[in-house]
């Protein structure tokens, strides 16, 4: 009996000690590991889609999001070695960020960060900008079978018309006719893809804004034929073009690119360029008249030929440079100037901002400069003044040439960059 105690007493004190040695054994402290790749992922497309992480780690992991991330990242697949999330389309003007924090269950002071960034959504920006926040425009496509009746038959709101191939005006309309907007309250951004050209071989305006807004991107308005202005915009019309558009003459033309007939044209990139009459009265490029307002944010005039104004004329109303440039514009006109601006005179406007650039005859940065005829009158900028015109000018904006003003009566305004700017 007393031997069958002992030995007991003997297992009893193996096991507590066999025990106690795997304890210790748990309370070995490991190094804990987390690795996550990519630690750095490349920028998620607007169109969402699945993003895949592999990671090493040796013990249990976890992940959180940063706030507001769950609303358009989800868990797809996890397992012990990888985790995909599902990143939802981005139907914002905004790109999105957010972060994934990994960390180890029991060692949570062992994490690892990912940023995460999502593109924003180009349709969205566009429609955002064109429009207005909290603005959704109704979508169409129109083929140059039926762009003129799309354009014409919109009853007022706001619209996209993405423009299905080329469009000639011989193809789609009668010789002499035109695409008029006459219906108030109608916005209308036409966009191409890039590559798409408005042709007219005839003399016809192809664009006549007589009511609403039209904005253009990226399209190429192509004008070979001679008289009419490529587009034209009355008093209760505006046009817009962004970069990517440009509105381009062939050959010789007897009017402007742009003829602003009392309405607003704003141009905040694109170009305007290859519009020569060398005989005409005035306004290469664009020409102001009837109170019309043009104010450029970016883009660029150049390649234009005319009498004077071969970039702009302003002949009633105004024109307000906040960015963009003028060159290898010309003037062919012997008692006139202005290669670039000419400022009629009357009530008329024309104020140039720190970062446009307005280069004189010698050109620059590897461009033509522009050039008047006759050398008493400004090469750049010409100011004929006897009744009222108005001009302000900040002298750093206009390359290598003094600001040339023909005649300077009692009552006029021309104010340089010392000078005080006042409203209109």
């Amino acid at each position: 009996m007393k031997t069958k105690l002992l030995i007991k007493v003997a297992s009893a004190a193996l096991v507590l000690f066999l025990a106690g040695c795997d304890k210790e054994e748990e309370q070995v402290a490991i190094t804990p590991e987390l690795a996550v790749t990519p630690a750095v992922p490349e920028q998620v497309s607007a169109e969402g889609g699945p993003l895949a992480f592999t990671i090493t780690a040796n013990a249990t992991w976890t992940y959180s999001l940063s706030a507001g991330a769950g609303a358009w990242l989800t868990e797809a697949t996890k397992t012990a070695a990888a985790l995909t999330l599902t990143v939802a389309a981005n139907g914002t003007a905004e790109a999105k960020n957010a972060t994934v924090t990994f960390s180890l269950t029991d060692y949570p002071d062992v994490t690892q960060e990912v940023a995460i960034s999502q593109a924003a959504n180009i349709i969205a920006g566009m429609n955002e900008a064109d429009f207005g926040a909290g603005v959704t425009p109704a979508v169409l496509t129109a083929t140059a079978a039926d762009l003129k009746s799309t354009l014409e038959g919109l009853s007022a709101g706001n619209y996209v018309v993405n423009i299905a191939g080329d469009v000639r005006l011989s193809d789609a309309f009668d010789d002499n006719s035109n695409i008029q907007l006459s219906t108030p309250g109608v916005v209308i951004s036409l966009r191409g893809n890039g590559s798409n050209t408005l042709t007219t071989e005839y003399d016809a305006t192809f664009l006549r804004i007589t009511e609403g807004k039209l904005i253009l991107r990226d399209i190429t308005l192509s004008k070979t034929g001679i008289g009419m202005p490529a587009v034209w915009i009355d008093a209760n019309g505006t046009l817009e073009i962004n970069d990517s558009v440009s509105i381009t003459g062939t050959g010789e033309s007897t009017n402007a690119g742009v003829n602003v007939n009392g309405g607003h044209f704003l141009m905040k990139g694109g170009e305007i360029h290859g519009y020569h009459r060398p005989g005409g009265s005035g306004g290469g490029g664009v020409y102001i008249h009837a109170n019309g307002t043009f104010r450029m944010d970016g883009g660029k005039i150049y390649d234009n030929t005319t009498g004077y104004g071969g970039g702009v004329l302003i002949m009633g109303g105004s024109f307000t440079m906040n960015g963009g440039e003028f060159y290898d514009n010309h003037s062919t006109d012997a008692n006139e100037g202005g290669g670039a601006v000419y400022l009629w005179a009357g009530n008329n406007h024309f104020e140039i901002h720190t970062g446009a650039v307005i280069y004189g005859k010698d050109g620059g940065d590897d461009k033509a400069g522009n050039t008047a005829t006759n050398d008493t009158y400004g090469h750049a900028v010409s100011v004929f003044i006897s009744g009222g015109a108005h001009g302000k000018f900040r002298s750093n904006t206009i390359q290598n040439e003094t600001l040339s003003i023909s005649t300077n009566a009692a009552g006029n305004e021309i104010t340089d960059a010392t000078g005080t700017w006042d409203s209109w």
